[in-house]
């Protein structure tokens, strides 16, 4: 008897990115974190006050760590717009701008994607806005992000477009 399985498909860039924040979401409203989130924003005014907290928060840093994935290629926006022709860049450039987790500012680079290193294609739309599926909840995407035309991810059964970080991409000269 021949037993055969089947793989479920890998989740997908934007699942993936829902689950990460919806993790995110309950290290937000932790009770102790907001204890501590509190006591580092008014910890200056505390600290001159009470010997005892200023010793506890020289522990804390003062802000986001900075992220691995900042580094290599330059990080220019390109405020790419709809119809413009872009080449994505080779696997080395890309891989120089992502961190230990494959994400650059938050974003993973999914395996599927790098397929289409070297290839060119026209930008469909920019992403400013998108709305989490799991909670419901709308995110603003802050750093350029564009989708492109025809290239979407074959992980899931609902062939999605794929978020490109303009770092990813660099502009081609249009040719007539």
């Amino acid at each position: 008897m021949v037993v055969c399985t089947v793989d479920e498909p890998e989740p997908c860039q934007f699942v993936e990115d829902e689950v990460a924040s919806f993790a995110e979401l309950d290290k937000r409203t932790d009770p102790v974190r907001i204890c501590w989130r509190w006591l580092k924003h008014h910890g200056t005014f505390l600290r001159y006050r009470y010997s005892a907290i200023d010793s506890l928060l020289r522990g804390i840093p003062a802000g986001k760590p900075a992220s691995a994935g900042h580094k290599g290629i330059g990080t220019k926006d390109l405020n790419l717009n709809p119809g413009e022709l872009v080449e994505v860049r080779s696997e080395e450039e890309i891989r120089s701008t992502l961190d230990r987790r494959n994400r650059y500012r938050g974003l993973i680079f999914m395996p599927a994607m790098w397929q289409f290193c070297g290839k060119r294609f026209r930008v469909y739309k920019k992403v400013v806005d998108i709305k989490l599926e799991t909670t419901g909840h709308m995110r603003r995407i802050m750093s350029p992000t564009v989708f492109l035309e025809g290239v979407t991810c074959n992980r899931c059964d609902r062939e999605c477009y794929c978020f490109w970080k303009e770092a990813w991409l660099k502009r081609v000269p249009d040719q007539a």
